[in-house]
Parts: structure tokens; sequence; C-alpha cells
């Protein structure tokens, strides 16, 4: 997989994205928050071979450092650029 793809959640407080950064290391941003909220490292770079993947690691991310939150959309798509 390229870093071409993001994973969007839109929740009842903000919108999160998630996309590649490196082979084993996911970013975290929030629309309207400067800078990186924060980082997943992944052990094993086969995981992050399917897109998908990205929409799980931000959905438990959000759940565990952004508690209280519902979420409302979730989107795969490509990254612009």
């Amino acid at each position: 997989m390229t870093n071409s793809f993001q994973a969007i959640v839109r929740t009842t407080d903000g919108v999160f994205r998630a996309y590649l950064a490196s082979p084993t290391s996911i970013c975290i941003t929030e629309d309207g928050v400067n800078g990186v909220q924060g980082f997943i490292d992944v052990e094993d770079s086969g995981l992050v071979q399917s897109p998908e993947f990205l929409v799980k690691e931000l959905k438990c991310w959000i759940y565990e450092h952004v508690r209280g939150l519902d979420l409302l959309e979730v989107h795969l798509t490509l990254r612009d650029g």
C-alpha cells in the first residue's frame, strides 16, 4: 500500500485523519488543529498492506485518546497531492 490513502472519521467534536507517515508509522491529524495529534507505530509492516487497516487504527486511537466522542462518519479516501 502506498501512503496515498487516508482514513477520515467525523466525530461529534471534529474530523480526524490517519495516513501512513512511513511503512510502519501512522500519522493522526485533526482538522482545524495545527500539527500532528499522534502517531501509531505498527510492529508488523505487513499489517498496513491493506488500506482498511487505517480505518481500524484511527477508530481505536479515537476511542483510546479522545474518549466520549460519537463516531458519525467513517471514510477511506485517496489523499490529495
